[in-house]
């Protein structure tokens, strides 16, 4: 099972609501007060870590989740934006090519100036 949540309440979910294994992602950002530090707040999420890790088989943790996955796939859209925009090519997968690939594609000039693939 994979539980995924965002409600905007800090610390709502609880270990009893998880299911044993189940995989948590925690996309809530939530302050709560917290004077040992300098701000006299601190970040959590919605999911109760410090409960839910022993149940979950897997966690993110807030903060350094989900926001590191969400600024890789902005930038991954940013760029296909862009790609789409100029009409280039998206890469699909990583291309892989073999010596004749590369000689087939390769030119050199010829001897006498001219170009010869």
């Amino acid at each position: 099972d994979i539980l995924v949540v965002a409600v905007g309440k800090a610390h709502l979910v609880r270990k009893d609501w998880v299911k044993p294994g189940a995989i948590v992602i925690d996309v809530g950002i939530n302050m709560i007060a917290d004077p040992t530090r300098k701000t006299g707040k601190r970040m959590v999420g919605d999911v109760h870590f410090e409960e839910v890790k022993t149940i979950a088989s897997h966690i993110t943790p807030v903060p350094g989740g989900v926001g590191p996955m969400t600024v890789a796939m902005l930038m991954q859209n940013t760029l296909r934006a862009a790609q789409q925009q100029r009409a280039v090519a998206l890469p699909t997968e990583r291309q892989q090519t073999t010596t004749a690939d590369r000689r087939m594609s390769y030119t050199a000039p010829a001897g006498d100036g001219t170009v010869s693939t």
